[in-house]
Parts: structure tokens; C-alpha cells; sequence
């Protein structure tokens, strides 16, 4: 079988919050394929703990990871899928915007080596890119109920809140918990203006007075310029950790690749089936063959996933 890293799963559609900048709920929710609407959307609870079955003999084990195109504790069953998945022996990661946090402390607490939580403004200014009123309070609420070591904050940076970036590290230290600065990975479809002689200053101070707070992903000024310019840009169009580790599972229970290519349903087949199957192989020879190429990978094939994850993760 071929080798994966880790498994994305959507276990909702739907989502609490609807932050400006999200490809899904917010503002541009068109911008990427796949996009839900704002119909409830839960993947089935019996045929995904199916599938995890099917690839737990994968040594060494992928690890699951809980994100995407809606808020994972909407989903009815959230508790359910995370203890059976814990049973099943798999590491667990989760990304949330906190706002139900508290209501599962308990069972994130014990299933959950790492939960990122999405801060990105401090009080009325998080609720209002959220568009959410309380947000705040609860997802800070929620935190201070967590394990310190394994909370990580994240903040996205926008042309609305860059200016809260050091009130954000801030918090990160009152409550003793890692953090990490996140540029909008598809900032230039906003169409908003950036103040960016500004945001460099920010991010400089930010990195003088708090070194340990990575930057995602790490940029110089010539290519902050390019990145938030009005077309997308790769980092580097020859190097991609993502294509042949990770398998997404959308809540639709479709197995799918970054750039959104379908490999086939849980519905249907074994994710173990799926994950050494033809749609996917092909994928990932043509992925190999668009990174050694000349002009690299291209704006289509690319869905900047790298841009979501610290250089030493997937």
C-alpha cells in the first residue's frame, strides 16, 4: 500500500463562524472547489470509522487530523469519532475556532495531541471577522480548559487585523500555550487594500520581541509582495510535502487530493482501496512530473497547503 502520512478529515460541512477571508463561509466562499454552502453537511459516522479501520495496520500509523471546509465540533457525533479513533490507536490533531471548545474539553483533553485554535483579532475585533458575537470569550473560555502543552493559537493575518498581531502574542504567553501566525493563503482574491509597509513593521516586531512565534510561511519582504499581490504565489514550485502523505476525506465522504481531484467515496470503497488505487497513483505521478519540470507546479495543480502548516509538519 502506498505510504501515507496523514488524513484530513472534514467531519462537517457547516460552521458557527463565518470569517471574511474563509474560501468556504466567508466573504469569497466560492473561491475554492468544493465549496458547501450554508447547509449542515456531516460526514456518516459508521462508514469513516470503517475506513480508519481499514488503514490502522499502516505502520507507522497515519495520524488524523481534524480541519477543513466546516467547524469539526458542530459535527453530532464529534465525541463518538474521536474516542473510537483514539481505540483505533491513531494520533490525533484538531483545528478549531473554539467556540464549542469548552462543551468537549473533556474528550479533547484525552483524544487530541495538538489543537490549534483560530484567534484573529483580540475581543470585539476576532467577533467581528468572525462575524460571530462571543466568539472570543468562548474560544478563550474553552482554552484555559485545555492541557497548556497542547494548544497551539493561530492567527490569520489580514489586512483588517494585522495591526492586533502583538495583543495575540500576548495572550499566547498569559496563557502559556505555542502560537503561530498564519498570512491569508489566498489573500489576493480578497480584494482589499494592505497597508504593506505596515504589516512588514508588525511582523519585525513581532519577531524581535517574540523569536519563538513562527511566521507561515516564513517570508522576506520581496516575496511578501508578491504574496499578497493580485495573483496567486507559490513559495516554491518545485517542493511539495503533501501530494503523496496526505489523504483528505471530505464531509461528503469523497477521498480527494489538495487541488481537489477525486480518488473515490468511503461510501463505496476501503480508504485502504483508494489510497493504493489508480485515480490516486495517477495523480501523484502527475504531481512528480509538474515538479520536475521546468516551470514547476502550476497555479491549478497548486492549493498552497503548505502555506497552512509550520515547516516541520504536513
Amino acid at each position: 500500500m502506498t505510504q501515507i502520512k496523514k488524513i484530513k478529515i472534514d467531519l462537517s460541512g457547516a460552521c458557527n463562524a463565518k470569517c471574511g477571508f474563509c474560501p468556504y463561509h466567508g466573504e469569497k466562499k466560492s473561491v475554492l472547489r468544493g465549496t458547501p454552502g450554508n447547509s449542515p453537511v456531516f460526514i456518516k459516522t459508521q462508514p469513516l470509522l470503517s475506513s480508519l479501520e481499514s488503514v490502522r495496520s499502516i505502520n507507522p500509523r497515519p495520524e488524523i487530523g481534524h480541519s477543513g471546509r466546516g467547524e469539526a465540533l458542530l459535527h453530532p457525533d464529534f465525541e463518538k469519532i474521536a474516542l473510537a479513533s483514539r481505540k483505533m490507536g491513531f494520533r490525533q490533531k484538531l483545528i478549531t475556532n473554539g467556540i464549542l471548545l469548552g462543551e468537549h474539553a473533556g474528550v479533547v483533553n484525552g483524544c487530541f495531541e495538538k489543537v490549534a485554535v483560530s484567534l484573529h483579532g483580540m475581543g470585539d475585533a476576532h467577533d467581528s471577522i468572525v462575524k460571530a458575537k462571543g466568539a472570543f470569550s468562548r474560544a478563550v473560555s474553552g482554552i484555559r480548559r485545555m492541557i497548556p502543552g497542547n494548544v497551539i493559537l493561530a492567527f490569520v493575518v489580514t489586512p483588517e487585523n494585522f495591526m492586533d498581531m502583538d495583543g495575540f502574542a500576548k495572550l499566547a504567553v498569559e496563557l502559556k500555550v505555542q502560537a503561530r501566525f498564519q498570512f491569508d493563503f489566498l489573500a489576493h482574491a480578497s480584494g482589499k487594500l494592505l497597508d504593506l509597509p505596515g504589516l512588514l513593521d508588525a511582523v519585525a516586531k513581532i519577531r524581535s520581541d517574540y523569536p519563538w512565534i513562527p511566521f507561515v510561511p516564513e517570508l522576506g519582504e520581496s516575496q511578501a509582495r508578491a504574496f499578497f499581490s493580485k495573483g496567486a504565489y507559490i513559495v516554491n514550485k518545485y517542493e511539495c510535502r503533501h501530494y503523496g502523505q496526505v489523504v483528505e476525506i471530505r464531509f461528503d465522504g469523497m477521498a480527494h487530493s489538495c487541488s481537489g481531484i477525486e480518488f473515490g467515496s468511503i461510501y463505496t470503497s476501503s480508504l485502504g482501496g483508494i489510497v493504493a488505487g489508480m485515480e490516486r497513483t495517477a495523480f501523484m505521478h502527475s504531481i512528480k512530473s509538474q515538479l520536475e519540470s521546468a516551470g514547476g507546479l502550476s497555479n491549478k495543480a497548486c492549493d498552497r497547503c503548505c502555506y497552512q502548516s509550520p515547516p516541520k509538519e504536513i
